[in-house]
C-alpha cells in the first residue's frame, strides 16, 4: 500500500509542479481530485484514527498559516497540497521534503542573485522544487 501512495504522492505533485512552473499556480480542478483520492488512500490505510492526523497536518497548516501571514510570499496552494501529502505520510518524512524544498529552492535563488537574472522580489514557483525533494526523500528511505 505504501508503493500506491508514494506514486499517488509523486503523480500529484508532478502535476502540481508543471502547472505551478508555467503559471505559478495550482489549480483547484487538480487539487479536488487528488484531495479525494488521497482521503481514501486515508481511509484505505486506517489513517483517520486519533490524534496522529492533526499531527499529520501540522506542516500544511503552518504553510498556509504562512501564506496568510505574508500575504502570499508563499501561497495557499503550496501549503493545501504539502497538507495533502502530509496526510499520507509520517511527520518527520513531510518536514524533511518542506526542508529539502527549501534549501532547493534557496541554492535557486541564490544562484538567480549571483548570475543577476533577478532580484530579490523574484518570485520562483516551489511545487518543482517540492518535486525534486521527493525524489531525493524518497530515493533515501
Amino acid at each position: 500500500m505504501e508503493k500506491i501512495n508514494h506514486v499517488l504522492i509523486l503523480l500529484f505533485l508532478a502535476l502540481c509542479a508543471r502547472y505551478d512552473a508555467k503559471s505559478q499556480r495550482i489549480p483547484l480542478m487538480l487539487i479536488v481530485p487528488f484531495a479525494a483520492a488521497i482521503l481514501a488512500m486515508c481511509f484505505a490505510n486506517g489513517l483517520f484514527g486519533g490524534p496522529d492526523i492533526l499531527i499529520r497536518m501540522i506542516p500544511g497548516i503552518f504553510l498556509i498559516l504562512v501564506a496568510l501571514a505574508t500575504a502570499q510570499a508563499m501561497g495557499y496552494g503550496d501549503g493545501l497540497v504539502i497538507l495533502l501529502v502530509g496526510l499520507l505520510l509520517d511527520i518527520r518524512i513531510t518536514i524533511a521534503l518542506v526542508m529539502a524544498a527549501l534549501a532547493l529552492s534557496a541554492v535557486a535563488s541564490l544562484i538567480i542573485l549571483i548570475t543577476k537574472k533577478g532580484d530579490r522580489r523574484t518570485r520562483l514557483p516551489f511545487m518543482p522544487f517540492l518535486l525534486a525533494a521527493w525524489v531525493v526523500v524518497v530515493g533515501n528511505l
